[in-house]
C-alpha cells in the first residue's frame, strides 16, 4: 500500500512574487507521479490548501479547492474515492467543505453532514490495507476537542485496538518535549499528549511546520511533511523560508502489524 501525503500548499498566498505556489504545487504532482508511475492506493491532503486571508474572492477560492481534489484525485489510483483531507488554520471551513462535497464522493456520506464547521469534531477512519487510517480536525489553534473526539473513539474500539496497525493524520502537530519550533510553539498541546497517544498509535503524520522532520514520541514516531508552498528553518531568528516544494510518500504491507516506511521528498532542483 503506498499513500502520498501532500501538505500546505497555500494556494494563492505567493506573498509579493517570492513563492510561484501554483507552479510548486504542480512540480509536486508531476514529481511525484513520475517517480511513482503505479499510483498512490490514497492520497491524503493535511490543511491548508488554501489561503483564505490571501485576498483571493470566495468563488475563486472555491474553485481553487475543487481544482487541488480534482489534481490530487489524478494520483490516486481509486480517483476521488482515495483523497482525504483535512481542514488546515489558513483554510475556509465553509469552502473546504462546500469542495470536498463536490469534488469527493465519499464526503457525502452521513458523517460528514456537518462538514469541517466546528473545529476538532471530524473524525473519520478508514480501513486501508489491514491499517486504521484516522483523519481528524485538529482543531485549529486550540486542539484540545479533536484530542478529545479521538480518544473517545479510540475508547469506544479499545477492545479490538491495535496500536501497531493505526496511522493518524492531522494537520497540527500536538506539541511534545522533543518537538519545538518558535512560531507555532503557543498553540500546541502539552507535552503529556506523547504519553497520552503512544498508547494507541505507533505513526503520526502532521503539517503545518512547513519542514520536515522526524520525532521519536516515546511509544509513536511523529512524521511532519515537506511544505508544497516552502521549508521554514525552524531555528532561524527570523521566518526564513525558501521557496522549495516538498510531499511526503507512506508505505507498509497489508500484513497486520507490518513496519510502515515513510518516504519525504524535498525537490532540491526546483527553480523558483
Amino acid at each position: 500500500m503506498k499513500i502520498l501525503q501532500l501538505s500546505d500548499i497555500h494556494y494563492g498566498a505567493d506573498y509579493d512574487g517570492k513563492f510561484n505556489t501554483a507552479k510548486q504545487f504542480q512540480a509536486v504532482l508531476d514529481h511525484a507521479g513520475y517517480n511513482n508511475s503505479s499510483g498512490f492506493d490514497a492520497v491524503i491532503l493535511t490543511g491548508d490548501l488554501v489561503n483564505e486571508d490571501s485576498g483571493m474572492p470566495e468563488d475563486e477560492q472555491l474553485r481553487t479547492y475543487n481544482y487541488i481534489l480534482r489534481k490530487a484525485s489524478d494520483l490516486c489510483n481509486a480517483g476521488t474515492e482515495g483523497v482525504y483531507v483535512v481542514p488546515g488554520n489558513h483554510d475556509n471551513r465553509k469552502l473546504l467543505s462546500a469542495a470536498a462535497k463536490d469534488a469527493l464522493g465519499w464526503y457525502n456520506d452521513s458523517d460528514f453532514s456537518v462538514g469541517f464547521s466546528t473545529p476538532g469534531s471530524y473524525l473519520k477512519v478508514v480501513q486501508m490495507g489491514g491499517k486504521n487510517i484516522i483523519l481528524l480536525d485538529s482543531g485549529h489553534i486550540a486542539p484540545y476537542k479533536g484530542l478529545a473526539k479521538l480518544g473517545a473513539y479510540i475508547i469506544n474500539q479499545i477492545d479490538s485496538w491495535n496500536a501497531e496497525d493505526t496511522l493518524l493524520f492531522t494537520h497540527t502537530p500536538f506539541k511534545t518535549e522533543r518537538l519545538y519550533h518558535r512560531f507555532m510553539k503557543d498553540n500546541l498541546m502539552p507535552s503529556d499528549v506523547e504519553e497520552l497517544l503512544g498508547q494507541y498509535i505507533r505513526h503520526y503524520f502532521c503539517g503545518h511546520f512547513h519542514h520536515l522532520a522526524h520525532v521519536e514520541c516515546g511509544n509513536f514516531d511523529m512524521h511532519l511533511c515537506p511544505g508544497i508552498q516552502c521549508q521554514i528553518d525552524p531555528y532561524s531568528k527570523e521566518c526564513n523560508a525558501v521557496a522549495i516544494p516538498g510531499y511526503q510518500v507512506i508505505e507498509f504491507s497489508t500484513v497486520s502489524n507490518s513496519d510502515v516506511e515513510v518516504h519525504p521528498v524535498i525537490l532540491d532542483d526546483y527553480e523558483a
